[in-house]
């Protein structure tokens, strides 16, 4: 028994283990029509699948009828997608092949086949990315690998992968995928502990539901948010939120049954309650009703439940043996699926995808490139223009006093929209090139991944800054999107000195209101550059905060840096090498927006102190909304 207690001690609580298993097999549930639908419901799904002419919507329905054909039969779902990857590999039907092999890749992560499910994601991702025009199918399949790596532990990949998911039905406007997506992000924030993350993710995801009158869903995130409590050892509102599974699932679906992972469910949560005799019971129960539905997942989270159980009412003959028959079936499971294997697929697609990016880099450059070029014709051709504009304004100043007014304000407009412009396509060279030799350090320390990950944020960096060249005002999403390049470029070029964090308002999201373009970068840059870089030690903290009171937006932008006047002590013994020009630019911007709009525009810079020591610097500003 001793072999026995130290395994159960080693593992105590037993049902911390137990419920990150659970959760695992709710986000496979989670992609299943599980909504009980009579036999002939059925075969009326087959029925307009086989009259359908076009081929892909054929095929999307087949799919469909195999999604509630799993629930009732699982061994003839398998043997319809075997016949069904047959048939489209005969046909060369691509769209319809790869989609089969995805829904496969999804239906043997029930029979606990990761490594070939892995294997049959990857071969569906890339014909689906090769041809370019499934979307859904690519967002699928994204979210079918990301639960494979998170059945491996590979929780940085799962959530890279459920994201770009999430990303593709967010553009599609698919709120049943969204929803669906949102509760497995949920799943990989509790797995890496993040249970804030976790509970907002949960609960926009019931929200979903809720407003679709989707109960059956609904009842599957009350387990979920339910079970997450459980995890933190808040049993109360635990036991509110199962209980509400439990009662959903009674009176709001079709099926009136709880499922084998809510019962498990249930036990956990006597367990924590050190209930034992409830956590014994309802554990059995999961597993007759998992082992009854051929549920492999939960059949094996309820194994690995009851040894602790037994152990806890020191039934020490039967904990041996249950977690023996749990062991056993669990090498089973492991000698099925191969760790290795599926982190070198990963490696692979990893690098293919990084070589595509590299190509996307250089031909991004060579379009930077062009525009710059393109940049400089135009400006030429705007100061000639100019000049001469400027020679008949003078003409016919001499003329007609009353015109000269006209040609004289119309002239100012022009030349402000040129300072304007020409102000905001100003980029510290220093930096361009400090970005250049960070990468190039990379490479040098044969960091290559490093290396292309920096270069491609620096060219979407690049791309930001052309793009909106040519534009006097900016959407403040955009606006903290380029900010954030901004700052993760410095972030990695300084190794890490400082953290940073964003505060914006909701009510200014969504792309309806704008400001000037890049306002906000040159007090950044002066707070890294100057405040946050020149600290002795490390702990640097840079916040931006953007909010909107009525017609105004206030932005902060506030460091814990050495302050004003110990970085300008600094800067003077710099100046002889580089003479900053970004705030002074920033203050003719605003004097000239200022005189445009007739708007008041206000700046304040103020030092922060800790006693009498200096503790950083605060740049507000306020501006009128767009």
């Amino acid at each position: 028994m001793d072999k026995l207690g130290t395994y159960i001690s080693w593992r105590e609580p037993a049902y911390r283990s137990g419920i990150r298993i659970l959760l695992l097999q709710s986000l496979l549930v989670l992609s299943l029509v599980t909504v009980a639908q009579p036999q002939q419901r059925l075969d009326s799904l087959l029925q307009v699948a086989e009259q359908e002419q076009d081929p892909q919507l054929k095929a999307q329905k087949q799919l469909a009828y195999l999604y509630s054909l799993m629930s009732y039969h699982p061994d003839s779902a398998l043997m319809l997608i075997d016949k069904l990857i047959a048939e489209y590999d005969a046909e060369q039907f691509e769209f319809g092949l790869a989609r089969a092999l995805s829904m496969k890749s999804w239906l043997i992560t029930f029979q606990l086949e990761y490594e070939q499910a892995h294997m049959l994601a990857h071969q569906a991702l890339e014909m689906q990315q090769k041809d370019g025009r499934d979307s859904a199918g690519i967002a699928l399949t994204l979210n079918r690998i990301g639960i494979v790596n998170l059945h491996f532990e590979r929780i940085e990949e799962a959530e890279d992968y459920m994201t770009q998911a999430l990303e593709y039905f967010t553009l599609l406007e698919d709120t049943v995928y969204i929803d669906m997506c949102l509760n497995n992000l949920g799943i990989v924030a509790l797995q890496k502990k993040d249970y804030q993350v976790a509970i907002r993710n949960y609960k926009q995801s019931l929200a979903i539901r809720l407003n679709r009158k989707m109960w059956h869903w609904a009842a599957f995130a009350y387990y979920n948010i339910g079970s997450l409590y459980t995890e933190q050892a808040k049993v109360d509102s635990a036991q509110h939120y199962l209980d509400l599974s439990v009662n959903t699932f009674l009176t709001k679906t079709l099926a009136k049954r709880i499922p084998p992972m809510v019962y498990l469910g249930l036990a956990e949560l006597a367990y924590a309650k050190k209930n034992w005799g409830d956590a014994l019971k309802y554990a059995e129960i999961s597993l007759d009703s998992a082992t009854y539905l051929k549920r492999k997942e939960s059949d094996l989270a309820a194994k690995e439940f009851i040894p602790g159980v037994h152990y806890q009412i020191q039934d020490y003959q039967r904990a041996y043996e249950t977690l023996l028959e749990f062991q056993a079936e669990k090498s089973l499971r492991d000698s099925l699926n191969n760790e290795a294997e599926v982190s070198e697929v990963e490696e692979k697609y990893q690098n293919v995808q990084k070589e595509k990016e590299l190509v996307e880099l250089r031909a991004n450059e060579l379009e930077a490139a062009n525009k710059i070029q393109e940049f400089r014709l135009l400006l030429l051709s705007v100061s000639i223009a100019g000049a001469l504009m400027l020679a008949v304004f003078l003409y016919f100043f001499r003329r007609k006093r009353q015109q000269q007014r006209w040609i004289e304000a119309d002239l100012q407009a022009k030349i402000s929209e040129m300072k304007l412009t020409a102000l905001r396509s100003q980029m510290n060279p220093h930096f361009i090139f400090n970005c250049i030799n960070t990468a190039q350090n990379f490479v040098l320390r044969s960091q290559k991944e490093d290396a292309y990950d920096y270069l491609s944020r620096f060219a979407k960096l690049l791309r930001v800054v052309l793009e909106h060249s040519d534009q006097t005002y900016i959407s403040i999403e955009d606006e903290i999107h380029h900010l954030q390049l901004y700052i993760e470029l410095e972030a990695i070029r300084f190794d890490g000195q400082f953290e940073y964090r964003f505060e914006v308002d909701e009510a200014i999201q969504g792309g309806i209101y704008e400001i000037p373009t890049m306002i906000l970068q040159p007090f950044v840059e002066n707070a890294i550059l100057h405040g946050l870089i020149n600290r002795s030690q490390g702990g640097g903290l840079l916040t931006v905060e953007v909010l909107k009171e009525h017609d105004i937006l206030h932005c902060t932008i506030e460091d814990n840096g050495v302050g004003r006047e110990k970085a300008a002590e600094i800067k003077r013994q710099k100046e002889r090498f580089y003479q900053g020009t970004a705030l002074p630019n920033v203050r003719e911007r605003l004097a000239i927006i200022e005189e445009e709009t007739g708007l008041p525009l206000n700046l304040t810079i103020t030092d922060l102190s800790d006693g009498n020591k200096a503790a950083g610097t605060r740049v507000s500003l306020s501006l009128p909304l767009r």
